[in-house]
């Protein structure tokens, strides 16, 4: 986990010290869905049409946060939503205002275990607080999947495609109109902060006993 945070923020930092005015971080693991090819060009052209309603968008995740808010249709089974955030980091795109708020925020080599304990994870922390302080989008399903196996994170084989486990699809059923998504917003948003003091409160405990 802590290697995996220092990459991505190695990766952010490359992107800063090049000027990058977004960029898409993608980790090692990653297959390409099979109808990326087709889709591209709607996928660019939407992101550039409703560049005012994004800082991230997923390309990649599981179990989205809701609630959420159609943004756009990119293909009849594929469309644009807006979410609070999402589990995994394997694919997003991130603005230079996120790049260089995440930079400040994320560890370095000498604090990284301590940062660890509060927060467990860099993709639980981009899901718990991406959503406080900017706009998240994520294609529905995502365009960009985990290879299943096995994982040095949570050491055990894993398998992070649409199952009963996990989601990478939000269903018609499942968004909300703009006005009942704003007030859903801001109840996530509260959930989101005793979400981070349950971690923290975690972490500690484990540092009190031992771990």
């Amino acid at each position: 986990r802590a290697g995996c945070t220092l990459s991505h923020k190695k990766a952010l930092q490359t992107a800063a010290d090049n000027n990058w005015e977004t960029v898409l971080i993608l980790e090692d693991d990653i297959e390409v869905d099979s109808n990326f090819k087709q889709l591209k060009e709607a996928i660019h052209d939407a992101l550039i049409q409703h560049r005012d309603r994004w800082d991230v968008v997923y390309f990649g995740f599981t179990d989205p946060w809701g609630p959420f808010n159609e943004i756009t249709d990119l293909s009849e089974t594929m469309s644009l939503q807006q979410v609070y955030g999402c589990n995994c980091a394997h694919a997003y795109l991130v603005s230079a205002t996120v790049r260089q708020w995440a930079l400040e925020k994320l560890p370095n080599q000498s604090d990284v275990w301590t940062w660890l304990s509060a927060h467990r994870a860099v993709d639980r922390w981009y899901r718990n607080t991406l959503g406080r302080h900017f706009k998240v989008l994520c294609l529905s399903p995502g365009i960009f999947n985990q290879t299943a196996g096995f994982s040095d994170i949570v050491g055990k084989e894993t398998d992070r495609h649409e199952n009963v486990d996990h989601t990478t699809h939000i269903t018609a059923k499942n968004r909300h109109s703009e006005c009942l998504y704003k007030l859903l917003y801001r109840f996530r948003v509260y959930r989101s902060w005793m979400n981070e003091a349950y971690d923290r409160s975690r972490g500690l405990w484990k540092k009190l006993r031992g771990f």
